[in-house]
């Protein structure tokens, strides 16, 4: 194992959960969420972010994996009443060729930004709303694939009156 390759391990090790005992580790990166406007008028649109960023020498699969079997990354927005989803936009894709394989395989790595724009509805009453999320994913390395996880988020917006 050449020192580099060392390197990569260790990183990806500080964010693997230590599991309890005869359980198996998961990934959990290093997420954060941001919005364009943390107030907005009822009737308009905004963006939120979800940036997540992987170790070196971690991957995640795409949100449109070439082979079915992969878990794709996936972020799914649970909307209020007065939101609506109007599209979610992922980073482009890098191909990373492995041992065996034919074809690439289509992954995230490093730091991954995914985008829901977010539309509030035109009698949206002033306050606070809360959008909940939740980026479903599986970390893998060179050699292994850790368990598919969930990791839940969270958007605050502020409706204008």
């Amino acid at each position: 194992m050449t020192p580099a390759h060392v390197m990569r391990v260790m990183a990806a090790m500080t964010l693997i959960a230590m599991p309890a005992r005869g359980q198996i580790p998961t990934l959990r990166p290093e997420v954060t969420t941001a919005i364009a406007r943390s107030t907005v008028r009822p009737g308009t649109s905004v963006r939120a972010t979800l940036r997540m960023r992987l170790p070196a020498g971690v991957h995640v699969q795409s949100n449109t994996p070439r082979d079915p079997a992969l878990v794709p990354t996936k972020l799914t927005v649970d909307v209020p009443a007065v939101v609506s989803v109007d599209g979610i936009t992922y980073p482009r894709a890098t191909d990373l060729k492995q041992p065996g394989r034919e074809q690439p395989l289509a992954v995230f790595s490093g730091a991954v930004a995914i985008e829901a724009r977010l539309a509030i509805a035109p009698d949206a009453p002033a306050g606070t709303l809360i959008v909940p999320a939740t980026l479903r994913y599986q970390g893998c390395t060179e050699r292994v694939c850790f368990p598919p996880a969930q990791l839940r988020v969270e958007w605050v917006v502020t409706v204008a009156k």
